[in-house]
């Protein structure tokens, strides 16, 4: 594995920004959000928390628009994680892996949404599962399960995320 290159990665993020008109499109900012939020907060080694806001300002974030509802904001502040979980005894906590964790957040994201995630918040999680897999957070194995629970996408940005970032990983994993 590579430490991945910011000003790298900070160029793609601009040309895809300027062959779009001066933005990343909405759900490619999502995807990359999620994935370098993902990282930062689970790798120090491949991105510093420094390096990560660096990437972050190459795209406006949902927070500069006050009617919007970030679905990378939400899932990192645990806005829809707030009913209890049966799992857990009252009073008490579950040392519980970062895969049965993010199983419950996904459960917990589409029941907020009515039952289903939209478009937004499943971009979102495959941005964010990729980041935790790359970190070596989750396994291949879990991280094939967990992606079993989001609805497919005929157009994923992640996929292009993945291809552009798998230069810094090994395939082998």
């Amino acid at each position: 594995m590579l430490k991945p290159n910011v000003n790298e990665i900070a160029r793609f993020l601009t040309e895809e920004s300027e062959r779009n008109g001066g933005k990343l499109p909405e759900l490619d900012r999502i995807a990359w959000n999620a994935y370098i939020r993902a990282l930062v907060m689970h790798s120090g080694e491949l991105f510093s928390h420094v390096e990560g806001l660096e990437l972050r300002q190459q795209f406006p974030l949902f927070e500069d628009e006050p009617s919007s509802d970030d679905p990378v904001d939400a899932m990192f502040t645990g806005k829809h994680y707030r009913d209890h979980d049966p799992n857990i005894p009252e009073g008490e906590c579950l040392d519980e892996t970062e895969f049965e964790s993010n199983s419950w957040k996904i459960e917990q994201d589409a029941k907020h949404l009515g039952g289903q995630l939209n478009i937004s918040f499943t971009v979102a999680w495959y941005g964010k599962l990729l980041g935790l897999y790359h970190s070596n957070e989750i396994t291949d194995s879990e991280y094939r399960k967990l992606l079993l629970q989001l609805p497919p996408l005929a157009d994923n940005p992640v996929e292009r995320l993945e291809v552009f970032m798998n230069r810094y990983f090994d395939e082998s994993k």
